[in-house]
C-alpha cells in the first residue's frame, strides 16, 4: 500500500499521516483535514492555490477516514503533448480519453489531460471521476479555442448518460472542498436532487433543453474575460457571449472594447468627428451603442431618453452605467419621455424638442456640438427625435455592424453613419 493509499485507511497511525502528507506534495493541504494537519506540525492553507491554466474537479471519497476530507479536489490541465500524464487515477485517465474521442473537433486529439503542478503519482488510487466528465468536457472546449479559464469556477455534472447532465452523489461534501479552496461557484445538473447551501459560494444550476446546450452554458460560465489579450481576440470572446450571456457580455464591452472600437471606427470615418459637446441618444435593452457613443463622440454630457416606465427606467439607468465604465468623464443625464407610444410622431416630437430645449441654449452660449444618436429605441420614439432634431436643425447619426456569414454581428466592423436631414423613412429606420 503507497502513503497515499494508506491516507484513505479508517486507522490511520501517526507516522502514516506524516509519510503519506509528504508524499502528497501540494495536495496534502488540499486533501487533509485541518486537525490531522496539526498533528503533522504544520499550517498549510489550499485557499487561492489554482494556478494559471489549472481547472478543479471535485470527487467524494469511498469509506472512512480520519484524516482525509470527505469531499476532495484536483488540479488539472489540458496540455498538447504526445503522451498522456503517467501520473493520472487509471479511471481519470480512461475519462480523458473518452471525452477527447467524442469531441467534435479532430484537434481534440492532440491534447492530454495532465495534473496541475506539484501532484503526485496517483496511478494507484482508486476514486469515481463520472461526475467530473462535465467539467473534462467543457474545458476540453475551452483550450480549443484558447480561451482563458477562470479558475474560480467548477463543475459537478455527469456528461453523455442522458437527455441532460446528470445529477451526483455526495454534493455537499464537494461543496465544501470548493468552499475549502476558495472557489466562488460551482456548476450542476439541472435535475440536481436539492442540497444544503454552503456561505459565500455561488451554485448554478445549468439550464438548457439539451446536455449539449447545459453544456454550452458551462463553457460560458468557464470562459474568463480575457482583458488584456488582443484586440481580436477580446472581440471573439464579446461575440461567443453576447447571445447566451448579455450582461456579462455588455459589462465586458464597455470596460474593454468601446474604445479601441471608436477609435478604429473614427479612423474610417467618412466625415469629421465633431467630439466634445452634448449627446442625445434613446436607451434599449443593449448598452453597448451608448458606451462605443461615449468614447466616439467623447461629449462631456450625454442626454439618455426613455420612457417612463419601470422597466425603461432600469434600462435607463443601465445605460448610464455602461457609459460610466467606458468612459467616466462624461455626465449622463437621464430624461424621460412621457409621451406614449400611441401618440402622434408630431405630438412626440414637440415633446422631444422640450427636453432638449434646455441643453441646446446650454450649447449656444459655448457653440459646442449637438449630436443626436438614432440607433437605438423603438420606431416611433427614433422618427419623433429626428423630426425634432431636424426642427433644431442637429446632426443625426446611427450605428451599424455587419453581419457575420454564420449568424450574429462583427463588432470589429461597427462603424457611423451621418443622416441627411430627411433620410430616415427612406432608411426605414
Amino acid at each position: 500500500m503507497s502513503a497515499i493509499s494508506a491516507l484513505f485507511a479508517q486507522s490511520v497511525s501517526e507516522r502514516s499521516l506524516c509519510d503519506g502528507y509528504r508524499a502528497l506534495e501540494r495536495l496534502g493541504a488540499w486533501w487533509i483535514t485541518a486537525d490531522a494537519l496539526k498533528i503533522v506540525g504544520v499550517d498549510v492553507c489550499a485557499v487561492a492555490d489554482v494556478r494559471a491554466g489549472e481547472f478543479v474537479v471535485l470527487l467524494a471519497r469511498d469509506g472512512h477516514s480520519t484524516v482525509i476530507h470527505a469531499g476532495l479536489a484536483l488540479p488539472l490541465r489540458w496540455t498538447q503533448m504526445k503522451k498522456a500524464d503517467p501520473r493520472l487515477p487509471p479511471a481519470l485517465a480512461k475519462l480523458a480519453m473518452q471525452i477527447r474521442e467524442e469531441n467534435a473537433s479532430a484537434d481534440a486529439l492532440k491534447w492530454q489531460l495532465f495534473l496541475g503542478d506539484k501532484c503526485p503519482d496517483l496511478s494507484d488510487c482508486t476514486f469515481f471521476f463520472e461526475s467530473a466528465s462535465a467539467m473534462l468536457a467543457a474545458t476540453l472546449q475551452v483550450a480549443l479555442i484558447s480561451a482563458e479559464l477562470d479558475a474560480t469556477v467548477t463543475a459537478s455534472a455527469v456528461f453523455g448518460q442522458g437527455a441532460d447532465l446528470q445529477p451526483v452523489d455526495g454534493l455537499e461534501a464537494k461543496l465544501a472542498a470548493a468552499r475549502r479552496l476558495g472557489l466562488k461557484c460551482v456548476c450542476i445538473s439541472r435535475v440536481q436532487p436539492e442540497f444544503e447551501s454552503v456561505e459565500g459560494l455561488n451554485v448554478v444550476r445549468l439550464e438548457g433543453r439539451t446536455a449539449k446546450e447545459q453544456l454550452g452554458r458551462l463553457l460560458l460560465e468557464l470562459d474568463a474575460p480575457p482583458t488584456s489579450a488582443s484586440f481580436d481576440t477580446r472581440c471573439e470572446w464579446y461575440e461567443r457571449h453576447t447571445r447566451e450571456d448579455a450582461t456579462r457580455a455588455q459589462d465586458f464591452y464597455s470596460a474593454s472594447l468601446a474604445r479601441d472600437l471608436a477609435n478604429h471606427a473614427a479612423s474610417v470615418a467618412l466625415f469629421p468627428i465633431a467630439q466634445g459637446g452634448q449627446l442625445a441618444l434613446i436607451t434599449t435593452g443593449r448598452s453597448e451603442v451608448a458606451a462605443f457613443s461615449a468614447c466616439y463622440y467623447s461629449p462631456h454630457r450625454i442626454i439618455v431618453f426613455s420612457q417612463d416606465d419601470a422597466k425603461s427606467r432600469r434600462l435607463a439607468e443601465n445605460t448610464r452605467d455602461a457609459i460610466g465604465i467606458a468612459n467616466n468623464a462624461v455626465e449622463v443625464v437621464l430624461r424621460y419621455w412621457n409621451s406614449s407610444l400611441d401618440d402622434e410622431v408630431e405630438r412626440m416630437s414637440s415633446d422631444a424638442a422640450v427636453l432638449l430645449a434646455p441643453f441646446i441654449a446650454e450649447n449656444a452660449t459655448n457653440q459646442a456640438p449637438f449630436s443626436i444618436d438614432l440607433t437605438g429605441g423603438k420606431t416611433s420614439m427614433k422618427f419623433a427625435l429626428f423630426h425634432a432634431a431636424t426642427s433644431l436643425s442637429l446632426d443625426c447619426f446611427i450605428t451599424d455592424s455587419r453581419d457575420h456569414a454564420n449568424g450574429g454581428t462583427d463588432v470589429r466592423t461597427t462603424r457611423v453613419i451621418k443622416l441627411p436631414h430627411g433620410a430616415l423613412p427612406g432608411l426605414g429606420i
